[in-house]
């Protein structure tokens, strides 16, 4: 059994539910469990401030090349938005 863990604060967007709002949400043993603007907070839990942020289910990058550089030496330069990786669950 994992720790739950409280996102707080964040923007939530869940075009499956028809959710656009600010709010926060509880994961738990991997699960959503609860989302919404009044959820309290379990103890023990941990609690990400996510203020700013976008909280969205099944977002997943699939930008990719499939095929060799033509310069192998050069170096591709990053085109993708910064993402901190210890907000991606």
């Amino acid at each position: 059994m994992s720790r739950d863990l409280l996102l707080r604060g964040g923007r939530i967007v869940d075009p499956s539910r028809g959710m656009d709002t600010v709010g926060d949400v509880l994961l738990r043993d991997g699960r959503v469990e609860a989302c919404g603007s009044a959820i309290g907070t379990p103890d023990g839990a941990e609690v990400i401030d996510v203020t700013g942020l976008v909280v969205t289910p099944g977002m997943i990058d699939v930008h990719i090349h499939l095929r060799e550089r033509a310069f192998a030496r050069c170096p591709t330069p990053s085109r993708s938005p910064t993402i901190r990786p210890s907000l991606v669950l």
